[in-house]
């Protein structure tokens, strides 16, 4: 039976409600069982018995959690593209802030070369065009 519930649920939600149900009937099961065997009312071989049918509820329940996530996943499809989409606008985004702050970065240096020549010391202005140098990729 829960074969045939779990091709008639399409929805991811109902599925994942359903399992639910399932697995609390399991827990009841083993836990009605656990009581049964420890007041004597079954036997061993009827507790093992139980158990196998416990495992196949939950063989059950394992497949229509998987039922879930094929239905979660195939409909994420539209959604996966346009996240990729909203990735890559981010990216581009990141290039121009980067290359913004590689401007700020030689807009500074030239800052301090100016800086230098006006104080007119040697030592900062060759500190200045190193610094120009390596912040605008010239070799």
């Amino acid at each position: 039976m829960p074969r045939v519930l779990v091709q008639m649920l399409e929805d991811a939600d109902a599925v994942v409600k359903a399992a639910d149900l399932l697995r609390q009937s399991a827990d009841a099961m083993q836990d009605r069982r656990q009581q049964a065997f420890d007041s004597g009312a079954i036997t061993a071989p009827q507790a093992r018995k139980n158990v196998l049918e416990e495992n196949n509820l939950r063989i059950h329940i394992s497949e229509m959690l998987l039922r879930a996530i094929k239905l979660v996943v195939d409909g994420a499809g539209p959604s996966q593209s346009d996240l990729e989409g909203a990735i890559e606008k981010a990216n581009e985004e990141i290039r121009k802030i980067e290359q913004v702050r590689q401007a700020l970065k030689i807009f500074a240096s030239v800052l301090n070369l100016a800086t230098a020549i006006l104080g007119r010391d040697p030592v900062s202005i060759i500190d200045a065009l190193s610094a120009v140098k390596k912040h605008s990729g010239a070799v």
